[in-house]
């Protein structure tokens, strides 16, 4: 009984492949279009990703958070600039 109940709560792992996301994420970012949450804007670079819909935003945002140690923080948004509404950044 306790094994079964260990297979129902096994994490499933997956990772992002090259081009996943190439439909989804538009070919150019924006650099300090935002303030830095981490530190003082003259030390911390911003970035900023805009992407089709939450669940590939989401899937980048967790690959660049995990996938690179030199990144402070990365964080979802939808996008408040001229987009359309499903857009996020």
């Amino acid at each position: 009984m306790r094994q079964q109940h260990q297979q129902q709560h096994q994490q499933l792992n997956e990772g992002l492949r090259a081009e996943d996301l190439k439909e989804m994420v538009k070919e150019t970012f924006k650099v300090d279009t935002y303030a830095s949450k981490m530190g003082e804007d003259k030390d911390v670079c911003v970035l900023t990703f805009e992407v089709k819909d939450r669940s590939p935003a989401k899937d980048l945002m967790e690959f660049v958070e995990k996938g690179f140690s030199f990144v402070l923080d990365s964080d979802l948004a939808r996008a408040r600039m001229k987009m359309e509404p499903t857009m996020y950044s």
